[in-house]
Parts: structure tokens; C-alpha cells; sequence
């Protein structure tokens, strides 16, 4: 507890001032060799200055010996972190650590997104994006950059299994959606006359093409089937359509014979 130690180097044989422990406390925080808690939560350097130089605060103030990592290890996750988002971060220990970090969180909020829209919509994706998010929970739980490494290293299998599926998952929010969206708007109209489409030839196994498609686990690599799939059974939609409307013409031009008829037989010209 840092009260307990500031008083500890107070008394013999150190005899120091209060502020001398609290100058070399200091130090030790900005170098990054021990950690500030407050509560279970880490105390930020920039923030710390009114917390340690009040003596009712620093009883709640725990000063704890960080575990640096291993140099080797700095390297080995700079490099997995290249892997996971495609950039590679500085080669020191601070800068690496904020660099991961502020990518894992840019990655929660990205994921969480899409979550919602998935959920929402009925996109594919889902275990993907969930695999994500715990993940990246999990990384941005720890409390200090040793920890961090540690648990980024511990996960290096799932990490790469996840950075190598999400890759489909995030090219599909980018430029796959729209075709996804039009394909199920029309997959949606074509059921309508779905009975009379699948008896023309050739046209079922083009429906039956959409359905697997609209309801593929991964189906990023065979979206670019839509549009020809879309305009093959639009076409043969139009003319269901067009001989549809040509036989409802001719029985309207008959009915409509029939009234006038009628209208001229009782004498009724008034337009």
C-alpha cells in the first residue's frame, strides 16, 4: 500500500521526505516498472498526481512490481500482430502494447456493429463475428501490458484462425452486402410465382442456386453468382408477367364489351 510506504522510507534508517518516495514512485511509473492500483483498477500516469500526493488516497493506492515481458516475446507479438490486422506496430514494449490494444478495441466496436445488423438482417457471418468479440474481450481485460502479452501469445492459434475467417466476414460488410440484399429481395418476389417458374426448364435449378446461396454458411465466394441468377429468372418472371397481363387484358376487353352491352340494351348513352 503506497501510505505504508511512503511511511516505511520515512522512518530509520532511510529518514526521507514524503515527496523523495513519491518523486521515485513517480519515476518507477513513467519507466513502466510497477503499476498503480486503485482498487482493482490501474491508475493512469497522467492521472496520478492528485491521487499519490493526498495521504487519505494513497491507503487505497497499491503499488504492485510489473511483469515485464520477455524481449523475445515483444517481437513474437509484434509480428502476431501483424497477422491478426495486417499492420505491423512498433517495436517497443509501450508503443506496441497501445498499438494492439487500441486495434482491439477498434475491433470490439466494429464487430458489435456488425453484430447487430447481422442479427437483424440474417446475414452470414454470426459465429465469426462472435469469436471476435470474445476474443477481443478477453485481450482488453487485462490489466497491464505484461498480462496483455501473455494472454496475446496464450491465444495465437484462435487469433489466427479468427484473423484468416473474419477476413470473408469483413470483405462482405464492405462490398458483398448490396448484392446480398438484392439477391434476397428478389429470391422474396420470384416466391410469389415460385409453382410456375420451376416449371419452365432450367429456371428451378436457378432458384434452387439462390436458396443455397441466401442460406450457405460461408457463401462469400459464390455471391458473385447473383446477378446472373437474378436477371436468368427475372426473365422468365417477365414473361409469366407479361402472358398473365396479356390474359387478364383480354377477359377486362370482354367484360367491358359485356357492360356496354348491357348499358346500350337499357337505353344508357351518358358517358
Amino acid at each position: 500500500v503506497l501510505h505504508a510506504l511512503v511511511e516505511r522510507f520515512a522512518g530509520r534508517p532511510w529518514g526521507w521526505p514524503d515527496e523523495a518516495t513519491l518523486i521515485l514512485v513517480a519515476q518507477l511509473l513513467v519507466l513502466g516498472e510497477i503499476q498503480l492500483l486503485k482498487g482493482a483498477e490501474p491508475l493512469a500516469p497522467e492521472t496520478a498526481y492528485d491521487e499519490i500526493t493526498a495521504s487519505q488516497k494513497q491507503r487505497r493506492i497499491t503499488v504492485v512490481r510489473r511483469n515485464r515481458p520477455d524481449p523475445q516475446k515483444i517481437i513474437e507479438c509484434r509480428n502476431l500482430g501483424r497477422e491478426v490486422f495486417n499492420e505491423m506496430g512498433p517495436d517497443n514494449e509501450s508503443g506496441l502494447y497501445e498499438f494492439l490494444r487500441e486495434h482491439f478495441q477498434k475491433l470490439k466496436a466494429t464487430l458489435a456493429n456488425q453484430k447487430a445488423v447481422a442479427e437483424a438482417s440474417h446475414y452470414p457471418g454470426g459465429e465469426e463475428i462472435a469469436e471476435g468479440l470474445r476474443l477481443a474481450g478477453a485481450m482488453l481485460a487485462t490489466r497491464d501490458s505484461g498480462s496483455f502479452f501473455e494472454r496475446f501469445l496464450e491465444n495465437k492459434s484462435e487469433l489466427e484462425d479468427f484473423a484468416y475467417d473474419y477476413s470473408d466476414v469483413s470483405q462482405f460488410y464492405a462490398s458483398q452486402k448490396t448484392q446480398w440484399d438484392q439477391l434476397k429481395k428478389a429470391y422474396q418476389a420470384f416466391k410469389l410465382n415460385r409453382p410456375q417458374l420451376e416449371a419452365i426448364d432450367g429456371i428451378s435449378a436457378a432458384i434452387s442456386r439462390m436458396d443455397e446461396i441466401l442460406h450457405a454458411k460461408s457463401p462469400y465466394e459464390i455471391i458473385r453468382e447473383s446477378a446472373g441468377l437474378i436477371e436468368k429468372v427475372e426473365a422468365a418472371n417477365a414473361e409469366l408477367v407479361k402472358a398473365a397481363r396479356e390474359a387478364a387484358a383480354t377477359e377486362i376487353k370482354l367484360a367491358k364489351g359485356r357492360v356496354e352491352a348491357e348499358l346500350k340494351a337499357h337505353g344508357i348513352t351518358d358517358a
